[in-house]
């Protein structure tokens, strides 16, 4: 109906009217008002958040199942409602539905990949920022929280016994976001214009071949490509056979190839295994003197779990080692 034909009939105040209480409903129930005093309404709906998912958890490791639907159905079914519920908790009620089939990072008997618990302190500080802006895009947004960032960074660097007025570090997605970083700084440096011009199509990288599926989904991404993930074998322990390496770059080298990357293992999530970074910066070093490189291809350590093994073994690379291997086992035997 048009407005010309409302305000004729004299309804246009009473459409108005409704639409006014509708949003003073939306702003009380759904959304914090600028002062804050509505907050007990977004405590209390936390908590019925969490009682009615912890409420239908069950004992084991995964989130019970019970008539979980078809992806064509989904697909087929999905709509966007012409009317919505004004009542927040009916939409909390639906948690258990969707949360059918995942993984319950609390559970003693669940070691799938390397899941962190996440803790009250981390629920909650990020539930409370997430009420404002402190998203990394735009520093007038964030603000003082983009300091956690470069905390975070250097505390790190201390741990590697690195200098953290030169060291650097971002915040990112996962291992997938950590590897494609390190493959775009060894682009940086084997073809500079690559981000005006495209990637070359002589670029490669090499790494092991029992190594996480993110590295070639990182050379997927940067437009490296899958099949430029140049794979090298590992002995039992999962650890590279550097001699391969050193092989297997040289062929590439000499096939008219530049090596953006060479992909090293830190403790990852995938088999734990600790290459010898010494003994493979050196064969990186053989390489630019041997084929007189104008560029040096850069050594990405992928380090998801190793890191951890820092803090109570140093720079000792031995105990750096047994430690993963324990912390594998005890996942393992646990």
């Amino acid at each position: 109906m048009s407005t010309a034909k409302l305000h004729e009939l004299g309804e246009e105040p009473i459409v108005a009217s409704k639409i006014e209480e509708n949003l003073g409903v939306l702003r009380d129930n759904f959304f914090l008002e600028p002062d804050g005093h509505n907050v007990e309404i977004l405590v209390e709906l936390i908590r019925h958040a969490l009682t009615t998912v912890i409420g239908h958890q069950g004992e084991g490791p995964v989130y019970p199942s019970s008539d979980r639907p078809h992806v064509a159905q989904i697909a087929k079914e999905a709509v966007i409602p012409e009317k919505m519920t004004l009542d927040p908790h009916e939409i909390l009620d639906s948690l258990p539905l969707h949360m059918q089939g995942s993984v319950k990072a609390s559970s003693p008997f669940m070691v799938k990949n390397i899941i962190p618990l996440p803790a009250f302190i981390h629920l909650a500080t990020n539930l409370a920022v997430s009420l404002y802006m402190p998203n990394g895009v735009t520093g007038e947004d964030a603000a003082e929280v983009l300091n956690a960032e470069i905390a975070c960074a250097s505390a790190i660097a201390k741990l590697a016994n690195l200098d953290p007025e030169k060291a650097g570090g971002v915040f990112t997605f996962g291992g997938t976001g950590t590897n494609l970083y390190g493959f775009k700084m060894g682009l940086h440096k084997a073809d500079p214009r690559h981000g005006m011009e495209g990637v070359s199509k002589d670029i490669v990288v090499v790494g092991s071949k029992p190594s996480h599926y993110s590295h070639q989904t990182a050379a997927n991404w940067l437009g490296i490509g899958q099949n430029n993930y140049l794979q090298v074998d590992s002995h039992l322990d999962q650890t590279t056979k550097l001699d391969e390496l050193d092989a297997v770059c040289r062929n590439a080298i000499e096939s008219g190839k530049k090596i953006a990357c060479i992909e090293a293992l830190g403790g990852t999530t995938s088999n734990m295994a600790i290459d010898d970074f010494q003994a493979i910066c050196e064969i990186r070093d053989g390489l630019v003197s041997k084929y007189s490189l104008d560029y040096v291809p850069h050594i990405h350590a992928d380090t998801v779990l190793g890191w951890a093994c820092k803090l109570p073994c140093g720079r000792d690379r031995r105990a750096f080692k047994e430690r993963i291997t324990w912390v594998g086992l005890k996942l393992c035997l646990d």
